[in-house]
């Protein structure tokens, strides 16, 4: 691997007095495929959702490129998404805007690239993912296959250095698993992976490494080699 990217220590989390997870400790190698496993309730998608600022008032210590990183500081914030993306699980795109202008309107209100820019990008990525023909419809036009990769696509236009997928294949025809596991793999060559999943089939073939939680502890981490042993 290339270093490391995210580290996360002693990170504590607590709702009405309920501790969801408590002193989390881990890091995460770039260019890395990490899943996140646990039965429901065990904080995985509380953890994601810390990682992505939209957790208020956690403890502990986030650090990215050795950078240490206060989501808690509502400036620092405003711009993290372009340090860590997240595809949502229902894929949140705006119903009244179009393909093109859902991926687009991010980088445009962040007013860092001209317009132009952003819009050759954004095409150059439809076409990679097929949905160059669908940029003029609206989310209720398209598949679910197809939302998840206009939401990716929304992430990756703001330059993310990791990438986080909130239960990926939940909202998916079973059929469309086998191309959801291509995509990550080609994305996962040049940007670090953070999933949260129940599905352990897609986990065992998608993953560098699994880390499993149980009530809000760590319990394992290890590749994922060493988690689905081979018969």
């Amino acid at each position: 691997m290339n270093g490391k990217i995210l580290e996360v220590k002693n990170l504590t989390v607590s709702f009405k007095k309920q501790t969801i997870f408590q002193n989390i400790n881990f890091s995460i190698d770039k260019e890395q495929v990490v899943t996140i496993l646990g039965n429901s309730g065990a904080g995985k998608t509380t953890l994601l959702k810390t990682l992505n600022g939209l957790v208020p008032n956690y403890r502990g210590d986030i650090y990215i490129n050795n950078d240490l990183i206060n989501l808690n500081d509502k400036n620092v914030k405003r711009n993290h998404a372009k340090r860590i993306g997240l595809v949502f699980q229902d894929f949140n795109l705006y119903p009244h805007l179009t393909v093109m202008e859902n991926i687009t309107l991010a980088p445009r209100l962040q007013k860092e690239r001209p317009f132009d820019e952003i819009d050759s990008e954004a095409n150059e990525w439809l076409m990679k993912l097929k949905l160059d023909n669908k940029k003029e419809q609206y989310p209720h036009q398209l598949s679910g296959g197809e939302k998840q990769r206009v939401a990716i696509i929304r992430a990756l236009l703001l330059n993310p250095k990791i990438l986080c997928f909130d239960e990926p294949t939940s909202a998916l025809d079973p059929s469309l698993k086998s191309e959801v596991v291509k995509l990550i793999k080609q994305l996962g060559e040049s940007i670090t992976i953070l999933i949260v999943t129940h599905d352990l089939e897609f986990a065992k073939e998608i993953s560098d490494r699994i880390i499993y939680i149980e009530k809000g502890v760590i319990t394992k981490d290890c590749e994922v080699s060493n988690y689905f042993p081979s018969n």
